[in-house]
């Protein structure tokens, strides 16, 4: 090899490991977030013949490039800027990893000169960047191009010092951390000129902030409301900050409140220093313009009075809530389909159907929004240019003194096909007997035999609320969902329509507090269960191992056979990584931030677990996946094995003499692969038994079809959230009321890979399997 070639490799390597470990290291001179030269060589930057050092800035520049656009072939591709003073960060994707950025034109309108672009990103390092951002728009000369659906506009790496458009990428991280060897996926969309024709190329950087999160120049450390605000006027709100840099050069700090409270920005006051150079800074502004016609919550920015320094405005929103007491409200989240990333400049709009007045358009800038109203009948839908229009199926009834949430999971226009539109459909979960929310109460939408049953589950947050979104309406358009808590006695409602790019909101459950004690339960605790029961599990019986219980017993023999991959699993004591997740070989859902860990339990601290800890060899080769002997494949793709694998989990015998109505309930955690994850394959049995010979099948798990078609799924995961969703607890609800009466009953667990490929995922998960006095039908 080139020494030379061998030396610059060496060097950007290791320039760019600084750029992600120093971490803050401000002298307090500077701004930690000011650009480096906009579209110059940065300061620091070295020839080829002598070494990098990082910055003492908070962002850096991890990659520059162009996007060419090939508008008669209708292809898009990545190229490294080449030029000699900027040759030494292209190597950061495209030498040492190669395929680190990629784009695919989704879609296009060729009238409109409008593309729909793709763009995948994975973090090559063993470092974690954090508020990632893909900055196309730094041509502002000619014109010629625009992002037309950023995620918000940002004075970094301007040249004139005019706001350029970003994509946040990892949007769904918290901080927006990307982490290591992670892979994101976003979209927006561009206008290209004419003048591009035939290949457009547009400029961008992708860049971060260091490891450790500097600190953004101002902190929002309190917002105080105080008082009401009706439209007549009235009450007040207080912001306390924080200066993090010095501020003698830079004038006077401001609040920017958007003019909902007074028609000019607030003059912050000075107060204490705060650490090094920082100083707190207060503000108090009053509601002069009498409420905010129907919002709820207002738009803070801080920023300096010096123009041409002017540092990156920190965001926060203040909850002000105009019209409390009498008035209703909606409000709810708008977010991508696919991705589940918030699709921020989109309108919701609400017209009152019963001719009353109606609140202005709501421009979504967080991915949520709220609207006061009086109560009565709406119309509500959600519009942005890059997705389909997703209005509500049924009017929205808004009783007096109540938030009513609508979710809208916006489907892309990149799904041409007419068979690939989605819908929505959101509720709450509350208690019967006081009407106030459950949190963590358990909906799943169920598509009977058509989808094989339950394709999605959702747990409600301290709202009540769920969502179920990307609902395949091509399988059908009728649906049940179920509601669960062990608290209380489950529910359904039945006949729930849906329908393409719709909304249907407010199915929503009163659950009734449940009085009954469970028959016979199974927690996988040490020691036996809460209300008695001793139980001994078996797996295909070849070699016995005994776990101690309660010290007097063998609660919990383990039969097992050496291929077999049931297991008690402590998670916490015990953890448990697919690898194939670190190494980019199987995909994360979009929303999912485990890193391919497995997850804590349903309740208590074990379960049962069909999947590897680790290898044969005892290294951890394949763990925390249920594949067999891993094929030793390393391209994306959802991982291979040399064989299939199955296994069954049985228990031993349940005394259920008395009783004429019971219910089964398990609580399943899954994740299986996403190519044809039917009968055919990583299928997932109940079955039930009374002479421990004759198996009858209670349920199957698996969906019969992927909901949302892609022609990628060997890398992504169908689990029990659903396809490409992050896996949540859910739960089966079994009616075994015919099996009533016996003295001896027995449930079995099967999992079958059936082939040996796309097994790289974390298997099937369950605990707290209860067996109840109640029949659910």
């Amino acid at each position: 090899m080139n020494t030379l070639r061998t030396g610059l490799w060496t060097m950007l390597i290791i320039g760019m490991i600084l750029v992600f470990t120093l971490g803050c290291s401000g002298n307090g001179t500077e701004s930690p977030v000011l650009p480096n030269d906009g579209y110059t060589t940065p300061s620091n930057t070295q020839t080829a013949d002598t070494g990098l050092s990082a910055t003492s800035q908070n962002r850096e520049v991890l990659y520059r490039g162009h996007l060419q656009v090939d508008t008669e072939n209708m292809t898009v591709k990545v190229v490294p800027n080449r030029t000699s003073q900027l040759h030494w960060d292209v190597t950061w994707v495209k030498d040492i990893c190669p395929n680190c950025i990629t784009a695919s034109l989704k879609g296009w309108d060729l009238d409109l000169r409008v593309f729909w672009i793709e763009l995948h990103t994975q973090n090559p390092s063993n470092r974690i960047g954090r508020d990632v951002r893909f900055i196309v728009d730094l041509d502002i000369v000619l014109n010629d191009f625009d992002m037309l659906d950023p995620a918000n506009y940002t004075k970094l790496h301007d040249p004139d010092d005019t706001p350029n458009p970003f994509v946040a990428l990892a949007e769904n991280q918290p901080d927006r951390m990307f982490l290591p060897a992670a892979n994101h996926i976003a979209y927006f969309q561009l206008w290209i000129a004419e003048s591009h024709v035939p290949m457009a190329d547009i400029p961008f950087i992708i860049d971060a902030s260091y490891p450790n999160r500097c600190q953004e120049p101002y902190e929002i450390t309190e917002i105080q409301v105080d008082g009401e605000f009706p439209p007549g006027g009235g009450g007040s709100v207080t912001v306390n900050l924080v200066s993090w840099d010095s501020q003698e050069d830079w004038g006077d700090v401001y609040l920017r409140t958007g003019g909902l409270f007074t028609t000019d920005d607030v003059l912050m006051t000075p107060g204490a220093n705060v650490g090094v150079d920082g100083k707190a800074y207060s503000a108090t502004f009053s509601n002069d313009l009498g409420g905010g016609s129907g919002l709820n919550k207002v738009l803070i920015e801080a920023y300096n009075s010096d123009t041409l320094i002017e540092a990156y405005p920190l965001n926060d929103y203040a909850p002000i809530f105009s019209d409390p007491g009498g008035e209703s409200a909606i409000a709810g989240e708008v977010f991508n389909a696919i991705t589940k990333n918030p699709v921020n400049t989109s309108v919701v709009t609400i017209t009152n159907t019963g001719g009353g007045p109606n609140p202005l358009p709501y421009t979504v800038t967080d991915g949520t929004y709220y609207v006061t109203v009086l109560a009565g009948n709406y119309n509500v839908n959600a519009n942005h240019s890059a997705y389909f229009l997703q209005e509500t199926l049924y009017d929205v009834i808004v009783p007096p003194e109540t938030v009513v949430y609508v979710c809208f999971g916006l489907a892309p226009k990149y799904l041409n096909d007419p068979d690939e539109a989605l819908a929505t459909i959101s509720g709450h979960i509350r208690d019967d007997t006081d009407g106030e929310p459950i949190l963590g109460a358990q909906a799943t939408l169920d598509g009977g035999p058509t989808t094989g049953g339950v394709i999605q589950a959702r747990i409600t947050d301290e709202h009540g609320h769920y969502c179920f979104y990307a609902i395949p309406t091509y399988q059908q358009d009728n649906w049940t969902v179920h509601a669960f808590h062990p608290d209380y006695l489950p529910d359904d409602l039945e006949d729930i329509m849906s329908a393409a790019n719709k909304s249907t909101p407010q199915v929503d459950f009163d659950l009734v507090p449940l009085q009954a004690e469970p028959v016979w339960r199974e927690n996988f605790e040490d020691g036996p269960s809460n209300v008695g029961t001793q139980q001994d599990w078996y797996y295909d019986s070849v070699v016995t191992e005994t776990w101690p219980g309660d010290g007097t017993t063998t609660y919990h023999s383990q039969h097992r056979a050496s291929d077999v991959l049931w297991r008690v699993q402590d998670p916490v004591s015990n953890p448990s990584q697919c690898i194939f997740y670190t190494n980019g070989i199987s995909q994360l859902p979009p929303d999912d931030t485990s890193e391919g860990w497995i997850p804590a339990p349903y309740e208590g601290h074990r379960y049962m677990w069909y999947g590897e800890e680790i290898d044969d060899t005892g290294g951890p080769v394949h763990s925390g996946s249920v594949i067999d002997e891993w094929d030793g494949s390393t391209s994306g793709g959802g991982s291979s094995s040399n064989g299939y694998n199955a296994g069954w989990a049985k228990s031993g015998p349940i005394d259920l003499t008395g009783y004429d109505e019971l219910t089964l309930s398990i609580q399943n955690y899954w994740e299986v692969e996403a190519v044809d994850p039917s009968i055919q394959f990583d299928a997932m049995d109940i079955l039930i038994s009374t002479d421990d010979l004759h198996w009858n099948r209670l349920d199957r798990l698996n969906p019969l079809a992927e909901p949302v078609p892609d022609d990628a799924n060997w890398s992504k995961a169908y689990t029990s959230a659903g396809f490409d969703q992050a896996a949540v607890w859910s739960p089966s609800l079994l009616d075994i009321s015919s099996y009533g009466g016996n003295s001896e009953v027995w449930l079995r667990l099967d999992f079958d890979t059936r082939d040996p490929l796309y097994n790289g995922f974390r298997g099937w998960i369950v605990d707290d399997m209860m067996i109840w006095p109640y029949s659910i039908e």
